[in-house]
């Protein structure tokens, strides 16, 4: 009788009405949630798609996969079921910030003056559970690799840029661009934010927010020139990397508050920095010489190069964690 309600529970689970879906491949499951959290839902499926293709791709895999599915067996249908969750969170916060009460100091130092950043875990019971942790910034890895205070969570993270859209052609013109700057604050009322954005429209910048759009973003991002990126406090310093790649790979001109760490990212280049309080003057420059800054940055073979590299990284770290099943050979 027991044996019967808990196959009946798994049943009413794992259906195809429930969140979740399982799909077989070859002799493995991949598991996932069918709803995520809207902002982050095209990362979510992006990873999804590169498991999924690594695992049609090797037969041998005797391994399955659940995506921030911590409720689904560990073993389904005879097969070991590897935990992944995602870290999409800030590690690099100043003393202060929210969230960061227990956390420790780090060894990145947030100015001259000798202080360093903390090293921010949120969530932390969650990722000692799973079996691997995907994380969306090579910055918060050297936060958390040099500190040397979290070795078993480092051993089993894999770093996956947010390479989530298809790479716009360079040859593609731009004058057919509607909103000329645009910032994409999620919530507006956010003191920083809103006083920056006051800031911006006392310079008279053509600047509009665009929120609530989390369906086909990619196409929000084509009628964009140029994009404004600012952290959303004075404490949490990782650079917004999944607003700021998927941008670039649309086509739009970044110009972003400076950031800790910021070669970690690989495509510090084609992004426009500044103080916060140089934005301004920046964005003005970018918009007076649209076509200059455009042709420097994505008319080039390095560009390309360098956008085609992080893909090809990020499956080949798929395929790797794929067919060792072992997160302690990833390299990062």
């Amino acid at each position: 009788m027991k044996i019967v309600t808990f196959f009946k529970e798994l049943v009413m689970q794992f259906s195809p009405f429930s969140n979740y879906a399982v799909k077989r491949i070859h002799s493995s499951y991949l598991v996932s949630q069918k709803q995520f959290d809207v902002g982050l839902k095209d990362y979510y499926h992006y990873v999804i798609q590169l498991f999924e293709r690594g695992m049609s791709e090797q037969a041998s895999c005797q391994e399955s996969f659940a995506f921030e599915v911590s409720k689904f067996p560990k073993t389904y249908r005879s097969t070991k079921v590897q935990q992944l969750c995602l870290q999409i969170e800030h590690t690099l916060v100043k003393p202060g910030g929210r969230g960061a009460e227990n956390a420790q100091e780090g060894v990145i130092p947030i100015n001259p003056s000798g202080s360093n950043y903390l090293v921010r875990l949120a969530h932390l019971e969650k990722l000692q559970a799973a079996d691997l942790i995907i994380e969306y910034s090579r910055s918060n890895i050297k936060n958390i690799k040099t500190s040397n205070q979290f070795p078993s969570i480092l051993k089993k993270m894999a770093q996956i840029s947010p390479t989530l859209y298809p790479l716009v052609k360079v040859n593609q013109l731009n004058d057919k661009r509607s909103i000329a700057c645009a910032t994409l604050f999620r919530n507006m009322n956010e003191p920083r934010r809103k006083s920056f954005f006051e800031s911006l429209l006392a310079h008279q910048l053509p600047v509009q927010n665009v929120n609530n759009v989390f369906d086909h973003i990619e196409n929000t991002y084509a009628q964009i020139k140029v994009l404004v990126n600012i952290r959303q406090t004075d404490h949490h310093d990782t650079l917004e990397e999944l607003r700021v790649l998927p941008a670039l790979r649309c086509g739009v001109i970044v110009v972003s508050e400076e950031a800790p760490l910021i070669k970690e990212c690989r495509y510090s280049d084609f992004i426009i920095w500044g103080k916060l309080a140089e934005l301004p003057a920046l964005i003005q420059d970018v918009l007076d010489n649209y076509d200059a800054f455009y042709k420097k940055i994505f008319q080039s073979e390095h560009f390309e190069r360098r956008m085609q590299r992080l893909e090809a990284s990020n499956y080949l770290k798929v395929q790797r964690i794929i067919k060792n099943s072992n997160t302690q050979s990833i390299n990062h």
